[in-house]
């Protein structure tokens, strides 16, 4: 009996310390992030176009540093299923090069082109983990003292895996008066206000990023989403399912599957002439 009280001690105590907080869970994330140089993945995409949730599923290669390129596949939605995008930090004029799924020749496209990102809420330039991570950091600076009122922590397992769910609330979200300043298009105001850009734009009707100009007053997200919710791999601490929610409901959501974290990629990897690619 007293071998298994002590063990049942042991037992409560182990678990107690196993806990985690919401700073040291972020802090590992933050960390993980910053360690991942390169990954192979597959992004599963839901995101709130015009009223109406569109899903697509993109194959990605990335290298983070020394350099930045990445590689896309799109696999869905089927009418855009085997269209290839490839863009290195430095090459094509700042361009990224791309191999349509229904016309027969490579086109060269800027990266916020109409063609590129239509239907998206980021750019490529947003894949992988680092741009969401920007805007955790934000978070924690702006509600540093209230970090542990806004995040609850709870265990889920997803795909047979055991990650740590953070709920992230903010009950004040609202949109406020924001006056445009010289130079800025609605993609330069939200990184520097820490907002989601296409909820900029749909806020105020907005037919394109750069259809704002200086002296303008446009309605802004006064934080990126009123409710995130993230699942963090108890193993690699990488935020793989992305959930987030406005004033109307879900607005976007990503989940990463098949991932590989520091892959080394052969040396002909992120050109046209690779032999995994089509261009």
């Amino acid at each position: 009996m007293k071998k298994t009280l002590l063990a049942l001690l042991i037992l409560i105590s182990f678990s107690a310390g196993a806990q985690i907080t919401v700073n040291q869970l972020l802090d590992k994330m933050v960390s993980a992030v910053d360690n991942l140089k390169t990954a192979t993945y597959t992004l599963n995409q839901s995101e709130r176009i015009k009223g109406k949730m569109r899903d697509g599923v993109i194959d990605t290669r990335l290298q983070v540093t020394p350099k930045f390129k990445v590689y896309l596949k799109i696999t869905a939605p089927a009418k855009d299923a085997g269209t290839e995008i490839l863009y290195v930090d430095g090459e094509r004029n700042g361009k990224c090069l791309v191999n349509p799924s229904n016309v027969p020749i490579n086109v060269n496209l800027g990266v916020y082109d109409s063609r590129v990102v239509e239907n998206q809420h980021h750019s490529m330039l947003e894949s992988g983990f680092k741009y969401f991570k920007t805007i955790i950091v934000q978070m924690r600076k702006k509600y540093a003292d209230k970090i542990d009122d806004y995040v609850k922590l709870s265990n889920v397992k997803w795909l047979g895996k055991d990650y740590y769910k953070a709920d992230i609330n903010y009950n004040d979200f609202a949109y406020e008066n924001y006056t445009v300043q010289a130079g800025e298009d609605v993609r330069k105001i939200a990184r520097k206000m820490f907002v989601n850009e296409y909820m900029i734009l749909e806020a105020n009707k907005l037919d394109d990023y750069d259809d704002v100009k200086a002296g303008q007053v446009i309605k802004v997200p006064n934080v990126y989403a009123k409710r995130t919710v993230l699942y963090i791999d108890k193993v690699n601490f990488l935020p793989v399912i992305q959930e987030l929610y406005d004033d109307k409901g879900l607005y976007e959501k990503y989940s990463i599957t098949n991932l590989k974290i520091n892959p080394v990629f052969p040396a002909d990897e992120f050109t046209k002439d690779c032999k995994t690619y089509n261009f």
